[in-house]
């Protein structure tokens, strides 16, 4: 019996990783009730079966995250956003810039440079 190659992973789908994002948005509250701690919830875009590069991470609390939970955004899908009144890709935007401005102040403010790991 003749075996097949092993297929490679499009590098179109390659996902960016950005853990200090990641550290960061589990420093943040969650995007429907406020509640702290949360998780870093991947929002899906294309590719499904790869995760999303992290820079498309949200704060979600245990109750928004769960699979066990009927608010979730796993069981509520699509709805999520119009069940909660969320823009989920503007609060993606907005993570991304507030994070932007949180970094280069604190660059401003120790003097070195910043490096993502």
């Amino acid at each position: 019996m003749k075996r097949t190659p092993l297929r490679r992973r499009s590098k179109k789908c390659k996902r960016k990783l950005d853990r200090v994002y990641l550290e960061w948005v589990h420093t943040q509250s969650c995007l429907v009730c406020g509640r702290v701690p949360v998780e870093a919830h991947h929002v899906y875009e294309m590719c499904y079966g790869i995760r999303p590069p992290d820079r498309r991470a949200v704060p979600l609390c245990w109750t928004h995250d769960s699979r066990d939970s009927k608010a979730s955004i796993h069981v509520l899908g699509k709805r999520f956003g119009e069940t909660y009144g969320i823009d989920v890709e503007a609060e993606i935007k907005r993570l991304n810039e507030k994070h932007e401005a949180e970094k280069s102040n604190q660059d401003q403010g120790s003097g070195r440079r910043y490096c993502a790991v």
